[in-house]
């Protein structure tokens, strides 16, 4: 094979136990082995380019010496190197000087001059023990927050430099960690900066044509001071155990009250680091189209500006952990959930009786836009039939879609009510945010989920999302879909094998179970890893949502785990009303709102615990034989 330097992740745990590392409290052995690898790995970087600087200094005086010296106060200058001192010999005999000199670096945008970084580092050496208690000191630090320039350049060299683990020590057990799995692109300490760098491209909006968004609300902020220092504090406490959300709040606090921030100010940056997690929580496992679970986030954030500042967070953090952490797809997501958020702090949410009012007013926008000669009983049917909440999760436009296309079948086929095995089933391509909208509506049938969801795995299609609706005896159901390369579903062929394998099923010619399978065999599948990272995790939440049980599913991605765990659900008498799919390369987490047959939320607290156990069983089982035939070379998609 072609020759490979890179230390893979699954060489990583069997390096660690050859060279002697064993696990410590609060880390594991791969962990300290790969931080003690990215620290020399760090030193040789450092090294090298500090011999590249000098040897252009030495290499160039004469241009050096011609470079027009640009003065920045009594103490420091930028030239043909960068920032340095006009007294090298005096510098940092007041230690504060070292701060300043970072300040400059967010002012100006230009890094140090390596003579510049020498100086520092010999002077750190003899910082007095007693600095980070100077209030001046701390003062001078927050300014560099305040600069409304290069921020995240200024510390990261204060970090790379050696400074900032001195003056925030828990930044120390950050430093060169790694986080063991495959979604984080980076160790915690250089996360953190891509997280700062980010901030500051949506301050200078520098990123694509999605982020003049959030230009614009970076551009409205005041005191972005806060969104920088939650940045810098938000995975401090890594590494020291569950929650560390609520460790690092823990850490930061006395350390922005050291800095001299306004009382208010600390507490909207110990916020910021307490739910820097909430949005994507939300946007990515909850029903958005929920108003008990919009209106709890609403009533958490509060107001407008800690909105702003979270989803500028979010966004920031997202991006800084690889490069398919956030996808057109999540954009979409936490774009709507903050508008439905501030919807809810402005004011303009709807509920109880305005609530009604909205729904009759979509039905009757839905009765001008049917054409006259379709406005009889089968849409007053069609309308009186329909959920409320149908005609919260669609467009009036989209609701006479529906109805028009069942129309439009049930008049060529001679029917007045769709029949077992009908299909109508539609496809809408979004490119720009990268997905297909499949519409199905069929006649309900018992496991109709997990046969649609069984079909689509069979057809190499990937879901993101899927709702349904039950009009009368019709079910209305949309996937939210794209292919297997993260796009809309552009493959016509493969579209129309769908819908025809779909139409078989539904009428009892096919079996699922049988396609799914005859599929596995047919086709090679590519995973990630060959072996198990985390265990299978289910989770019930029956807090969350008024109308239906939150089923909560950790495990390995693999081909037609949805179909899996939904044909498990159905065996246990449950139904899916929505489901959202979130998948970290090989790690997908799968929530289902499921209700009984009667369409009620569960409330036997001893059938929950039976659901969690036997679905853990089914799927620790399942996952098993997955290993174990990819193992022996058997496992094909």
């Amino acid at each position: 094979g072609r020759r490979d330097d890179r230390l893979k992740f699954d060489a990583q745990k069997i390096i660690a136990e050859q060279m002697g590392f064993r696990n410590t409290d609060g880390r594991r052995a791969v962990e300290n082995f790969m931080r003690e690898y990215y620290r020399h790995a760090s030193t040789i970087d450092f090294t090298g380019r500090r011999i590249l600087a000098k040897a252009r200094l030495f290499l160039e005086p004469k241009t050096s010496a011609e470079v027009k010296l640009l003065k920045l106060d009594d103490s420091f200058y930028i030239g043909a190197g960068g920032i340095y001192h006009i007294n090298p010999e005096n510098f940092a005999e007041d230690p504060r000087e070292i701060i300043t000199a970072f300040k400059w670096i967010a002012i100006t945008g230009c890094e140090f001059d390596i003579r510049m970084v020498d100086l520092i580092r010999e002077r750190l050496r003899r910082m007095p023990d007693d600095f980070i208690e100077d209030p001046e000191a701390n003062r001078l630090f927050l300014d560099v927050f305040k600069t409304g320039g290069e921020v995240a350049r200024a510390l990261n060299s204060s970090m790379k430099i050696g400074f900032l683990e001195i003056f925030v020590p828990d930044f120390s057990w950050v430093r060169f960690l790694p986080q063991f799995d495959v979604y984080h692109q980076y160790t915690v300490d250089l996360h953190t900066m891509a997280v700062l760098q980010n901030i500051d491209n949506y301050r200078k909006d520098q990123g694509d044509d999605t982020d003049k968004f959030l230009f614009t609300i970076f551009s409205k902020l005041e005191k972005p001071e806060a969104l920088y220092l939650a940045a810098l504090f938000h995975d401090i406490a890594k590494g020291r155990g569950p929650g560390h959300e609520v460790r690092g709040e823990q850490i930061a606090a006395p350390v922005l009250k050291r800095l001299g921030l306004p009382k208010e100010d600390i507490e909207e940056v110990c916020f910021l680091i307490r739910n820097h997690l909430a949005m994507t929580h939300i946007a990515f496992r909850k029903d958005l189209h929920d108003e008990a679970i919009v209106s709890r986030f609403a009533e958490n954030i509060m107001s407008k500006r800690r909105l702003d500042l979270l989803m500028l967070l979010t966004h920031a953090d997202l991006r800084a952990v690889g490069p398919t952490a956030l996808n057109s797809w999540r954009k979409m997501l936490l774009e709507e959930l903050y508008y439905r958020t501030l919807d809810v702090i402005m004011g303009d949410e709807q509920d109880g009786d305005e609530l009604d009012n909205w729904v009759r007013q979509i039905k009757s926008f839905v009765k001008e836009m049917v054409p006259l000669d379709l406005r009889g009983p089968e849409l007053d049917a069609f309308l009186s039939g329909a959920p409320s909440r149908y005609f919260l999760d669609f467009y009036p436009g989209v609701i006479v879609d529906h109805f028009l296309d069942l129309i439009k079948f049930l008049k060529s086929s001679g029917k007045t009510a769709l029949a077992p095995g009908d299909l109508i089933a539609g496809k809408v391509d979004n490119r720009k945010p990268g997905y297909s909208a499949i519409t199905i509506i069929t006649r309900d049938a018992s496991g109709l989920f997990f046969r649609i969801a069984g079909t689509l795995t069979a057809n190499r299609i990937n879901i993101l999302g899927a709702w349904s609706h039950s009009i009368d005896a019709t079910v209305v159901a949309t996937f939210h879909v794209n292919d297997i390369t993260e796009g809309a579903l552009d493959d016509q062929a493969r579209w129309e094998n769908f819908k025809e394998d779909l139409h078989g099923v539904l009428k009892g010619d096919m079996d699922v179970d049988d396609l799914v399978a005859t599929r596995r065999k047919a086709r090679k599948f590519i995973t990630a890893a060959s072996v198990r990272r985390l265990p299978v995790k289910v989770e019930i939440d029956n807090a969350a949502s008024d109308r239906a049980s939150i089923i909560e599913v950790y495990a390995h991605d693999r081909p037609g785990l949805l179909y899996d765990i939904s044909r498990k659900l159905w065996s246990m008498k449950l139904d899916i009303v929505l489901t959202k799919i979130t998948t970290e390369i090989d790690q997908a987490a799968d929530i289902f709102y499921v209700q009984d047959r009667s369409g009620a939320k569960l409330l036997d607290f001893t059938m929950l615990d039976e659901i969690k156990h036997e679905l853990h069983r089914h799927l620790t089982e399942m996952e098993t034989t997955h290993f174990s035939e990819k193992k022996d070379g058997v496992y094909t998609f």
